[in-house]
């Protein structure tokens, strides 16, 4: 066994992200839950929250109360997104509600609209189209990511990665074809 002294990894939050918790204190706690190379599960995570003193613990919901009534909220939002909606004229089925995530009036803060209202207002539109923005965005940083992961990994198929590559273009033209629209 080597007296070297393993170098520690830094962790770091997305810029978005936050949780009244140092990113290097997640990191270190979710290596403590899972092997090396093995599987980050979300079960394990709020297991190993659960005491009270445990590093994780105050990024959790622990009133069982409030627990529920946020899981019921995700899926509501997951039923609304799932709705489709198929008018006469065509067979096409389209999304019946679109998500505004800013306010656009005093009176009409962020959540979703039925989609023929966002396409017919302009600030709805607008600020629907910053969302998918953002989310091509996402998308886009996601896959550079694997792509930067893969080409410094030893032994990983060129094609591999050049395919990466081409939906790296990929989503960026979409990006760009999104941010024409604005």
């Amino acid at each position: 066994m080597s007296n070297k002294k393993a170098t520690q990894v830094m962790y770091e939050f997305r810029q978005s992200a936050r949780y009244g918790i140092k990113a290097n204190v997640v990191g270190r706690a979710f290596e403590k839950i899972t092997p090396a190379k093995g599987p980050v599960t979300p079960e394990a995570v709020v297991d190993a929250a659960r005491p009270d003193d445990a590093p994780l613990h105050p990024v959790f919901e622990w009133d069982d109360t409030l627990a529920a009534e946020n899981y019921r909220k995700g899926q509501a939002r997951t039923l609304i997104r799932a709705l489709v909606v198929i008018r006469p004229e065509s067979d096409l089925p389209t999304d019946a509600y679109v998500y505004v995530p800013k306010a656009v009036s005093e009176t009409e803060g962020p959540g979703y609209y039925p989609t023929e209202v966002v396409i017919e207002r302009p600030d709805m539109f607008a600020s629907a189209l910053g969302e998918l923005q953002r989310y091509l965005n996402q998308a886009t940083q996601s896959v550079e990511r694997l792509r930067d992961a893969a080409q410094s990994a030893e032994g990983v198929d060129p094609d591999r990665i050049a395919r990466i590559g081409l939906a790296v273009q990929a989503l960026q033209t979409a990006s760009a074809a999104v941010q024409a629209l604005h």
